[in-house]
């Protein structure tokens, strides 16, 4: 047998042979001890699962504006329309709409 399973006997024995107080002790900490990792692992699913929805959110709007610069690129390319028309067009601000045209230049 290895030395963990003699381990985990000789506290199993260590335990049962605690005097009744000291037993009712330790199994208040023992429940404790176990609601207060529930409470946490409750905590890290919670944390993971606001952390992954606030990715999922970025990564939607990242693909929005890489889909609205593509869009208004497009139009600035045709030549046909101002930069106020763009911005109306695609729903984005003029600022963007110049931004756009300055990378366009380069």
């Amino acid at each position: 047998m290895s030395t963990k399973i003699f381990q985990k006997l000789f506290n199993i024995a260590e335990v049962s042979n605690l005097p009744k107080e000291q037993l009712i002790e330790y199994k208040k900490c023992l429940i404790a001890h176990r609601e207060n990792m529930a409470i946490l692992n409750t905590a890290r699913e919670e944390s993971f699962k606001i952390g992954m929805e606030k990715g999922m959110e970025k990564a939607i709007e990242k693909g929005m504006e890489k889909k609205s610069y593509e869009v208004v690129n497009n139009l600035l390319a045709t030549g046909n329309f101002t930069i106020s028309e763009i911005a109306k067009i695609v729903d984005v601000t003029q600022a963007f709409v110049k931004m756009a045209r300055r990378d366009l230049k380069k």
